[in-house]
């Protein structure tokens, strides 16, 4: 598949891409198991990655142009930071909706909750390298990048974003977070398709990440301040609102005149 005389991966080449890159990566944490520990957290988010670069080295593809490795306005990487801030009370508290509707097993909280926590310096530098830095770097790339870049240019803007999410909900094989992973995967398909860029969405992935990262290893009672009868206190939840409000109509302001010109 080209595109003004440039090679871009087709729309079959980019599912493979990304189902290579799961695989490699679900094999590292199967066959890793406990031997690993933090560092599988760390080395399945590389591993992951390696499948769209190789693809992108032997073929070549335009490793910018597949992966929409752009520049972008340094006023869009903030909007997209206020915007993870923002979602992050919302999101906290649907969480909490659903765990109360349909709790999820003990056992597999905990295992949850225990992979993401540290104990030691060490084991937080780990951690933060694979959620904060490796994770959001590695699947903008695959789903925002590659993927829906892929979906745009073979049809409906509002399809490829929608396709994309319900796929990069799906890997996270965890029915429990479905609601709020497709709806954070939402925001950061519309983030990438406005600037054309994945690192507005790798600013919001990593906020995102940080926010949880931080609750998850928090002392419940240092959050006092925080939560309001075991949800998240309406006036966090009203902020965050409008911070992302903000940060999307900041950035549809600093890009409308580049969509302007493309429509015009």
């Amino acid at each position: 598949m080209s595109e003004n005389g440039i090679r871009i991966p087709s729309l079959r080449d980019a599912f493979l891409i990304v189902f290579l890159g799961f695989t490699a990566a679900l094999a590292v944490q199967l066959l890793g198991g406990t031997k690993l520990g933090k560092w599988g957290l760390l080395l399945g988010t590389v591993v992951m990655v390696l499948p769209a670069l190789l693809f992108a080295f032997l073929r070549p593809f335009p490793f910018r142009t597949t992966f929409r490795w752009r520049r972008t306005d340094v006023r869009c990487l903030a909007a997209a930071g206020l915007v993870g801030l923002g979602m992050g009370p919302a999101m906290d508290e649907l969480d909490r909706l659903i765990q109360r509707l349909i709790p999820m097993s003990p056992d597999l909280l905990r295992a949850l909750e225990s992979a993401v926590r540290f104990q030691t310096i060490p084991e937080m530098l780990i951690l933060v390298a694979a959620m904060v830095v490796a994770a959001p770097f590695a699947e903008e790339m695959l789903f925002r990048g590659l993927l829906q870049g892929t979906l745009e240019r073979t049809g409906n803007v509002n399809k490829a974003v929608l396709s994309t999410s319900l796929l990069f909900t799906a890997i996270h094989f965890n029915p429990w977070w479905t609601v709020e992973i497709l709806i954070t995967g939402v925001f950061l398909g519309v983030l990438t398709w406005r600037t054309n860029s994945i690192f507005p969405a790798i600013v919001l992935h990593a906020v995102n990440n940080v926010l949880s990262f931080i609750l998850i290893n928090t002392d419940p009672q240092r959050l006092q301040w925080y939560t309001f009868r075991g949800h998240i206190a309406p006036h966090w939840i009203a902020l965050g609102i409008l911070l992302a409000v903000i940060g999307f109509k900041w950035t549809y302001r600093v890009t409308q005149e580049e969509h302007e010109g493309k429509n015009g």
